[in-house]
């Protein structure tokens, strides 16, 4: 059975012939090349053959075939993307990545009688209202792929899902047999052997990884940071990313006097120098405002002796439920403080989080996760009397 992979990460073709993408992305898919032993992905590529350094060769059994040309403009990706749907004759199934846009428009221009399953990782009508275009913009190109995101999940044969809150907003069929999974990276042998001891200072450190976007909340983290401040309590704040609100943080910290206090490291490789980070850290912070199913930053925080601290967005809830993490609203600077606050100050909440957010994450290390989608999908292709 050959299986072609649609999204939108890109890959490279090297000076050697061979297919090369980040260790991120190969990690992730690593589940699926254990499930599938004839896999092609269907992708964006970079152009010209200098592999990035740290990419990765594909393993044996993995090919892949261009669908666009990374970096290209969109009407140029879609023409490109019509033309390239007829590469999929000897696919025997699709598994489309959603939602992004180079997956739909490869979708509408295969025939429909192709049969593909899809997995949901983010969501796209909160990212789009997050964005800076005016709001009525917004809102009709965010309702429009809404509806269409919707139509391609709820056409598959089944689904899966990062949370429980994806597959409640975009599959509406209640006979579409759905799964729902994490996508994280940590493997069992990233865990430490137990929980380590945590030291602290006077000086609370607290810690954000992501994109330096206006959805990921930062705005309303630093307002939170002004009030501490003014309070006279003493921290400081690590970022891990790089983004367009850089400078008005910058800014604002600069404004209120605790600039400081404040280090953007810019963008941290998955791994060992991003996993000190969180061990070093006190506590760590996601203000997410929109977009997030189920963090994988999160998840790494807790699985590295760091407790949690995020929004109630996406499936932030279910993730952190049960004592393991603290949940409040988003888009309050006051409840950030709160929260950052009652943490600060209360040892044996401290100790709770720690504790419990550790044991939940080994719930969903890689090993188990891919197990159980292993599991669920031999399941699904079975009553197709196909095995794999």
């Amino acid at each position: 059975m050959k299986i072609g992979i649609v999204n939108a990460s890109p890959y490279i073709e090297g000076s050697d012939g061979r297919i090369y993408m980040s260790p991120d992305e190969q990690k992730s898919l690593s589940q699926w090349f254990h499930i599938f032993n004839d896999v092609v992905l269907l992708r964006p590529r970079l152009a010209g053959s200098d592999v990035p350094a740290g990419w990765l060769p594909a393993p044996q059994g993995v090919a892949a075939r261009p669908i666009c040309t990374a970096g290209a403009p969109g009407a140029a990706k879609r023409r490109q993307i019509r033309e390239a749907a007829g590469m999929v004759d000897d696919v025997d199934w699709l598994y489309y990545r959603l939602p992004n846009f180079e997956s739909l428009w490869f979708w509408q221009a295969v025939a429909p009688t192709k049969p593909y399953f899809t997995e949901l990782h983010g969501d796209m009508e909160q990212a789009i209202m997050a964005g800076r275009k005016p709001w009525l913009v917004k809102k009709v190109f965010s309702q429009y792929f809404l509806r269409r995101f919707r139509k391609m999940a709820s056409g598959g044969r089944f689904v899966l899902s990062i949370g429980p809150a994806l597959l409640e907003k975009y599959v509406h069929r209640a006979d579409i047999p759905p799964y729902v999974t994490t996508n994280h990276l940590l493997c069992e042998a990233d865990y430490p052997a137990q929980l380590p001891e945590k030291k602290r200072d006077d000086v609370w450190h607290l810690l954000f990884v992501g994109h330096i976007h206006p959805r990921k909340g930062l705005l309303y983290l630093f307002e939170a940071l002004r009030m501490l401040h003014d309070e006279g309590v003493r921290f400081s704040l690590t970022l891990a990313g790089r983004g367009e609100l850089t400078g008005t943080l910058e800014s604002f910290a600069h404004k209120h006097g605790f600039s400081d206090d404040v280090c953007f490291v810019g963008q941290v490789p998955h791994g060992e120098q991003l996993f000190r980070l969180y061990r070093e850290a006190d506590l760590f912070v996601l203000p997410s405002v929109a977009a997030e199913g189920v963090p994988r930053v999160t998840h790494e925080a807790m699985a590295l002796g760091c407790p949690v601290v995020a929004t109630d967005i996406g499936s932030v809830r279910w993730q952190l439920n049960d004592g393991c993490g603290m949940v409040v609203p988003p888009r309050s600077a006051a409840a950030l403080r709160r929260a950052i606050a009652d943490v600060m100050t209360d040892g044996t909440l401290y100790d709770g989080l720690r504790q419990k957010g550790f044991e939940r994450s080994r719930a969903f290390s890689l090993e188990k996760q891919e197990a159980g989608i292993h599991r669920f999908v031999r399941q699904q292709l079975e009553t197709f009397s196909i095995h794999l």
